[in-house]
């Protein structure tokens, strides 16, 4: 079991959604107000017990290694470890080499965050695509069938 999830400005909603479908997925969380669903997605995670998480955004294609204590100017959470490792598929995107402080990495960082506190070992990935690259996310259906095997 796994979830994708996405943010309301995401343009690209319901081709993500075939996408997901195609790769087993009920549905795509999508986060509107960053604080309150980010709520609802932990109790989702607590519910569902998924083994990978994948977030997506619209950017330049690549996968993101890291999320880190930062947006804008500001930690994420005060006393918070520096960065959490996101965990990279093999895959034929690229790798991202610098997360950028903004929404992706701040809920990449809180969920990674709720995982560590909760002791759930639970793969979380992030990666930004263009449109012309969403269909390349069905390439990861060998590796989700590794997950279940």
């Amino acid at each position: 079991m796994f979830l994708i999830y996405t943010f309301r400005t995401f343009p690209w909603i319901e081709d993500l959604q075939k996408v997901a479908f195609s790769l087993g997925c009920k549905d795509v969380f999508v986060f509107g107000k960053l604080k309150d669903d980010l709520k609802r997605f932990f109790e989702l995670i607590e519910e569902e017990k998924p083994q990978w998480i994948i977030g997506v955004a619209r950017g330049r294609t690549g996968w993101d290694k890291q999320a880190f204590n930062k947006f804008n100017q500001y930690q994420i959470i005060k006393s918070g470890v520096e960065y959490y490792d996101l965990y990279v598929p093999d895959s034929q995107l690229p790798l991202r080499q610098f997360p950028e402080a903004t929404f992706c990495n701040w809920t990449a960082y809180r969920i990674n965050d709720f995982l560590n506190t909760k002791n759930q070992d639970i793969k979380l990935s992030f990666v930004h695509l263009r449109k012309a690259d969403l269909p390349r996310l069905g390439l990861l259906r060998d590796q989700l069938a590794d997950f279940f095997l």
